[in-house]
């Protein structure tokens, strides 16, 4: 039987974690991590 204080932790960050991610995330933080550089490189 799981203690109190691993049932407070699994309410708060859940028991298994859901991270995912998909190709559109990646694009999309490339797309702005290159307009970033870019404008950073011809300030």
């Amino acid at each position: 039987m799981a203690s109190r204080h691993q049932q407070a932790y699994d309410d708060v960050y859940g028991a298994t974690p859901k991270h995912h991610s998909s190709w559109t995330h990646e694009l999309l933080a490339g797309a702005a991590a290159f307009a970033a550089t870019k404008a950073y490189e011809d300030h």
